[in-house]
C-alpha cells in the first residue's frame, strides 16, 4: 500500500513538474516573439547600426537563457528591421555593445544596475522580465497577468536613451505597481 501510495505520488509530481515546464516554455515563445513586435516600434537614432543594412540585428541575452533554443528557432527565419538576426548570449558585459536589443534574465536581478549603467549612453534597448524592473530602468519590462503576457513600457528610461518608441506600441502596454 505505501509503495503505490509513493509511485501514485511520484507520478503526480512528475505531471505537475512537466505541466509547469510547458507553461514556462510557452510563455518564453511569446516572450521571444514579442522581442520582434517591440522592435517593430522602436526608432533607434540615425547613428545606431541598426540603419547599417550590412550588418545584422543583435538580440543578446544577459545571464542565464529563459528561452531554451526557442529564439534561434524563431529567428532563423524571421527578420527584425529587415535585417538578418544574430542572437548573442552574453556572459561578459563588454559584449553589450555588439547588441541592439538585450534581455535581462532573472539569473542577473543583482547586476541589473551595473548592466544598465553600461547601456546608458549607448542606442541599445533593454527588455526583462525581472520583477520590479522597470522601477531600476529597464526600457520594457515583461510579465504574467491572468495567465497571459503583458508588457510595461518605461517612458523615463526611453527619454533618457537616444530610442524612441511609438505611440501604437504604448496604447498597448499596461502600468507597472
Amino acid at each position: 500500500m505505501k509503495k503505490s501510495f509513493h509511485y501514485i505520488l511520484l507520478c503526480v509530481c512528475v505531471v505537475f513538474a512537466n505541466m509547469q515546464l510547458h507553461a514556462q516554455t510557452q510563455e518564453y515563445i511569446v516572450k521571444a516573439v514579442f522581442i520582434e513586435r517591440f522592435a517593430r516600434f522602436i526608432e533607434w537614432p540615425p547613428e545606431s547600426k541598426v540603419h547599417n543594412t550590412a550588418k545584422p540585428f543583435v538580440v543578446g541575452v544577459v545571464g542565464e537563457n529563459p528561452f531554451g533554443t526557442e529564439l534561434e528557432r524563431l529567428y532563423n527565419q524571421q527578420a527584425i528591421k529587415n535585417k538578418q538576426v544574430d542572437i548573442l548570449y552574453i556572459s561578459d558585459y563588454k559584449n553589450i555593445e555588439r547588441c541592439d536589443i538585450i534581455f535581462i534574465s532573472k539569473s542577473e536581478q543583482s547586476k541589473v544596475h551595473l548592466i544598465l549603467d553600461y547601456c546608458k549612453s549607448k542606442p541599445i534597448v533593454v527588455i526583462s522580465d525581472i520583477e520590479k524592473s522597470q522601477s531600476m530602468g529597464v526600457h520594457i519590462t515583461m510579465g504574467m497577468q491572468h495567465n497571459k503576457v503583458v508588457f510595461a513600457i518605461n517612458d523615463k528610461a526611453f527619454e533618457k536613451s537616444a530610442c524612441k518608441v511609438d505611440y501604437r506600441l504604448k496604447q498597448y502596454a499596461v502600468q507597472q505597481k
